[in-house]
């Protein structure tokens, strides 16, 4: 059975002092004299007492956590934002702790809850359920930077990507190599947060004004539905699948990889956060990178250290890193836009 931490509770017992001086002493602070402190931190190494951070923090009002609130865990993008996070947090001597609300209203409020109980120099969403409203209330009680959706004042901190910057780099490409229909696929509908539709609308507008006829793939077809669907409506190498993830777009990969079709030469591929999925041999997806270490400065500095005393929509110009996946000829050279 394992043993409990010592507490200064059991450190001021083997001294023979009071807690508050202990408190004192192991402080740096308080009066009383060589000895006293002597045999006060002799006791503390005799028992190998560590002092409670969070319970000082909170009782010195000045915390040096951030949490950062994730939707799920199985997305590596979520695993390449929360280093990026942690390293940017660590430089200017804060830690960063992960919590997940699964994207079930519940358990989110039973986070958020837990949240407000730790209070942290700062909150980060990146996904959640909330609606604006709640949103807005939630940052009169805390600080939160969101990095899943645009809001329409400057009421929160917000650091994302520029949109339209990246649908305009996906429509040009694809229409650039030859694909004269696009199709954007969504994820399931357990999946639609926010950024989800914003992502669609941008690829919408985009894709208008470049005249490229555009569509929604169902969602609640699979994925091999989907492309059976593509390959009875259009020749080889005429279409291409804008996916709103990485993750989404292996899904997609590997129905092609079921049919008699090949990506780049027969149907396009092209998706969104750049994660080492997205690099692998196997699928050299096309991919728009999201700048994480820029967001995680951002999000950072926001919290510890605003910029400005009214929050701002921080935006992030992305970048285009093609593979093979959406390149129709094999000779085609690959080019970062």
């Amino acid at each position: 059975m394992k043993a409990r931490p010592a507490t200064q509770a059991d450190v001021a017992e083997l001294a023979g002092v009071s807690r508050g001086l202990v408190s004192l002493a192991l402080s740096g602070g308080g009066r009383m004299s060589q000895h006293t402190r002597e045999r006060i931190l002799s006791a503390a190494r005799a028992l190998n007492y560590q002092p409670h951070s969070a319970a000082a923090e909170l009782a010195g009002g000045d915390s040096h956590r951030l949490l950062l609130v994730l939707p799920y865990l199985d997305n590596p993008y979520f695993d390449q934002l929360s280093r990026a996070l942690r390293k940017e947090a660590e430089k200017v001597g804060y830690s960063l702790l992960v919590m997940v609300s699964d994207r079930m209203p519940e358990r989110e409020q039973e986070v958020i809850r837990q949240v407000l109980q730790m209070r942290p120099a700062g909150v980060i969403f990146a996904g959640i359920t909330l609606d604006t409203g709640a949103v807005l209330e939630l940052s009169q009680r805390i600080n939160l930077c969101l990095l899943d959706r645009q809001l329409s004042d400057n009421t929160v901190w917000v650091t994302r990507m520029d949109e339209i910057a990246a649908a305009t780099q996906v429509i040009r490409h694809l229409a650039e190599q030859g694909y004269s229909h696009l199709y954007f696929a969504t994820p399931s509908s357990t999946r639609m947060e926010p950024i989800v539709y914003e992502r669609l609308e941008a690829c919408q507008l985009v894709a208008a004004q470049e005249r490229v006829p555009f569509k929604i793939l169902k969602s609640h077809w699979d994925c091999q539905a989907n492309l059976g669907m593509l390959t009875k409506s259009h020749d080889a190498g005429h279409c291409a699948i804008i996916a709103f993830n990485d993750l989404l777009a292996i899904d997609y990969a590997a129905a092609v990889y079921r049919s008699d079709w090949q990506m780049g030469p027969d149907v396009g591929m092209v998706s969104y956060d750049n994660t080492r999925m997205a690099n692998h041999p196997e699928f050299a997806l096309s991919s728009i990178d999201q700048n994480l270490e820029k967001m995680a400065a951002l999000s950072v500095k926001a919290l510890v250290d605003p910029p400005s005393p009214t929050p701002q929509m921080q935006l992030i110009e992305p970048f285009l890193q093609v593979r093979s996946s959406s390149l129709r000829s094999a000779t085609a050279s690959y080019m970062c836009s």
